[in-house]
């Protein structure tokens, strides 16, 4: 089936018991999971009707016991299994066999990367399945996609802008969207966006950018933050600015992980923070990197940090730089940040 024909069948509350969706383009795949949780599950009872898991980590006789349960206090169960083609033939044997005669209130939700259809194993769930492959974009269609999820959120662009946009960022859908994302951010109010808008947050000259920078921190990737920032110092950019950056994330961070120790599930947290759901991920999944005390210690080095600089008293380099030796390594390695 089409992806936007199953779209529309998932958005009436037609669900099937069996769902196999594969191919290279992640995000549709994602985007057809999530459509799925929240059209066959109640926010109240999702964490006890909703089970996400990979071959990687689970079998074919756990899948098959998820999926053969009844749903509590609810009409559905949601089981998503990602990675099938990693299952044994031994765990691909119980799947079929279940497949075959599935329960129906449950939808289970099998993915896999590219495929060979030959192989009987994918042909019996193409045969029992309702089925999307998710097929990456051709240039072409990439750009009319930017266009259109603009379009969405009420802003129009240029094709030489989403043209841009494309030869920069490549034709994966994940990727443009988290470009989108940063556009929005950047030229918050706009409704008309052009070829300058596009440079200036892709940046057609630039190899780095602040937005990689500040998720490599958060990630607490010391390597790849510390070459980020070389990149965009020997840039102009402003150790000032930078700590900006990096204190906008952090506080973030701090009010996801208040939250989480409040006993919120990740949902709840990206849906209370009205968040986009892939970034809310990516937040949300910095934040556990973090404890309470490491965040409480960023929090001081970064205010500490804009004293210095406005002050005169520190190279602005030196201290962007023990600043993020500060955030990326962990609470024992950060005694040596009291020197700024």
């Amino acid at each position: 089936m089409e992806y936007q024909n199953l779209m529309k069948e998932i958005e009436r509350g037609k669900l099937v018991p069996i769902y196999f969706f594969f191919g290279e383009e992640i995000y549709l795949v994602e985007q057809l999971i999530k459509a799925i949780v929240e059209k066959g599950t109640e926010q109240a009872t999702r964490d006890f009707n909703c089970d996400i898991l990979d071959a990687e980590t689970t079998d074919g006789k756990t899948v098959v016991g998820i999926a053969s349960s009844f749903p509590l206090m609810a009409d559905r169960r949601i089981v998503v299994v990602k990675n099938v083609q990693k299952f044994s033939p031994s765990d691909r044997k119980q799947l079929l066999s279940y497949v075959q005669t599935p329960l129906e209130s449950t939808s289970l939700v099998l993915t896999a990367g590219k495929i060979d259809r030959r192989q009987s194993f994918y042909t019996f769930l193409l045969k029992y399945s309702s089925w999307v492959e998710c097929k990456k974009l051709y240039e072409n269609q990439a750009v009319d996609w930017v266009k259109h999820q603009l379009k969405g959120k009420g802003v129009d662009i240029s094709r030489e802008g989403a043209l841009l946009l494309v030869q920069q960022v490549g034709t994966s859908m994940w990727n443009l969207a988290n470009e989108i994302e940063k556009l929005l951010t950047f030229s918050w109010g706009k409704d008309k966006l052009d070829l300058d808008d596009v440079t200036g947050v892709v940046g057609l000259s630039r190899q780095f950018n602040t937005w990689e920078f500040t998720d490599a921190v958060a990630d607490k990737n010391l390597k790849n933050a510390l070459t980020i920032m070389s990149g965009l110092l020997e840039e102009g950019q402003s150790p000032v600015g930078l700590i900006v950056n990096l204190s906008q994330r952090i506080f973030l961070l701090t009010e996801i992980r208040a939250m989480l120790n409040k006993g919120m599930s990740h949902n709840e947290v990206i849906k209370s923070m009205g968040l986009n759901f892939y970034f809310g991920k990516l937040y949300v999944n910095q934040a556990v990197k973090f404890t309470d005390r490491e965040l409480e210690l960023a929090v001081r080095i970064l205010l500490k940090a804009d004293f210095y600089i406005k002050t005169g008293r520190m190279d602005p380099n030196m201290v962007i730089t023990l600043v993020v030796y500060g955030l990326a390594q962990d609470e024992s390695k950060k005694s040596f940040i009291t020197q700024i």
